[in-house]
């Protein structure tokens, strides 16, 4: 019967010693309950075959995977901060198209306000500001553009670049709205059904939505269909009357 020679734990180095004794004769161990967490995570315990004096000895391999993956997040943390604090670079089309919007827009001219809000928000041919960007929507706004007026009640309602305001937010998003802006329509509606800065009215929600449903908003559409449902007959035909006047109005 041939015996098989049982294999010896991998040892650390030939130049590890029993510090007790000094013999290089040792052997693993287990660890106990009361061994500190870290010796448990970085070391291995042995003991020696001489003396049985309980040693440790550093895990080389968990210290050189541990280095790593201390190295590797020092460097994706200092790449992110990069990205967080570094000033982008800017594409010179779009610091052309910034610039000749400025230009415009100093004359007042609604739309170019329109366009160097929306390039401040995004941040192209410019340094993103949420501040200025909704400025030159209020500007816009004032100056009777349309989707200017529905950006900058989408300002005042969400508080970015701005103080929340949900009231003065809902008076410009319905300007919008009732000169025929769709998106304007749609988000008045949701505005009314679930209570954002007013109270619940199923009324003007199905009021809204038809009329963005009445563009071809097919989620308008949906959503006045679920609402219809909490509307009498008598209340529908009112309100699909009141959105016929508002379309003829807004042309």
């Amino acid at each position: 019967m041939i015996k098989l020679k049982k294999k010896s734990a991998a040892r650390p180095s030939a130049e590890a010693q029993c510090p007790k004794c000094a013999s290089e004769e040792f052997r693993r161990t287990t660890f106990r309950s009361n061994d500190p967490f870290m010796v448990r995570t970085f070391y291995k315990a042995y003991r020696c075959r001489k003396c049985r004096y309980r040693f440790f000895l550093i895990n080389t391999l968990i210290v050189t995977w541990s280095s790593i993956i201390a190295a590797l997040t020092v460097l994706m943390f200092g790449a992110w901060l990069l990205q967080q604090f570094a000033v982008p670079e800017l594409e010179a089309q779009d610091i052309a198209a910034y610039n000749r919007a400025v230009d415009r827009a100093q004359g007042g001219d609604g739309a170019a306000e329109l366009q160097v809000g929306v390039l401040l928000s995004e941040g192209r041919g410019v340094v993103r500001s949420d501040k200025e960007a909704a400025q030159w929507f209020k500007k816009s706004a004032q100056h009777g553009n349309l989707e200017g007026q529905y950006q900058y009640g989408n300002s005042l309602s969400k508080g970015i670049g701005v103080l929340q305001n949900y009231k003065e937010a809902i008076n410009w998003i319905e300007k919008a709205a009732r000169a025929g802006h769709v998106k304007a329509q749609y988000d008045l509606g949701n505005i009314y059904r679930y209570k954002s800065g007013v109270e619940n009215d199923p009324k003007r929600a199905y009021l809204w939505f038809t009329l963005a449903a009445g563009q071809g908003s097919m989620e308008a559409a949906i959503a006045r269909d679920q609402v219809e449902g909490r509307l009498k007959p008598e209340e529908i035909a009112a309100l699909q009357e009141e959105a016929g006047k508002i379309t003829v109005e807004s042309r």
